[in-house]
């Protein structure tokens, strides 16, 4: 099941390697206007749900084309998560399990509308800040939240000491025996 930002917020609209410099009367005037999205951990997805994605809609960006083509900048260096797909519509991630609470996922595309000798482009980026699925959670003193579930898991301190057997083993327990 995909989960989706309601909302997002588009912070330094530019307008690079292209020809639409000058503001016209309409919303996006023909320019292709990227800019960068952040996903706060309330909007965002927990890091251990592999089984679900996260879609972040490009509502605030502007297309002049009807099917823009993106290219991911960062794929080898994404952590915490997989794209799945990137359009006009938004990108889909997939938490891959390797990250915890407020882990950072960052994804940096251009995106390109061909148009013969007129063709647009830009810069865009999502960042998204994975659930902490521990936030209010309170557990006993006997407990602690796990970071995948959100449940308290009973906490089992091994207080074990062992004796050195010869006089040359060290005792690095902490404790005296």
């Amino acid at each position: 099941m995909a989960n989706i930002v309601s909302c997002c917020s588009c912070f330094g609209n530019t307008v690079t390697l292209n020809n639409c410099t000058n503001p016209t009367p309409t919303p996006c005037g023909g320019c292709l206007t990227l800019g960068r999205i952040v996903v706060g951990c309330e909007n965002s997805i927990a890091p251990c749900d592999t089984s679900s994605t996260l879609k972040v809609p490009f509502d605030c960006f502007c297309f002049p084309c009807a099917t823009p083509k993106f290219k991911i900048l960062n794929q080898s260096s994404i952590k915490y998560a997989t794209v799945v797909s990137i359009d006009k519509t938004g990108v889909v991630i997939q938490p891959d399990g390797t990250g915890v609470a407020n882990s950072k996922v960052e994804i940096a595309f251009k995106a390109v509308c061909e148009d013969g000798c007129d063709t647009k482009s830009d810069y865009g980026s999502v960042v998204i800040y994975l659930k902490d699925v521990c936030k209010g959670v309170l557990c006993t003193d006997t407990q602690e939240c796990n970071q995948c579930t959100g449940n308290c898991d009973e906490v089992t301190i091994d207080l074990s000491a062992t004796r050195p057997l010869l006089d040359t083993e060290v005792n690095t327990s902490g404790f005296d025996i």
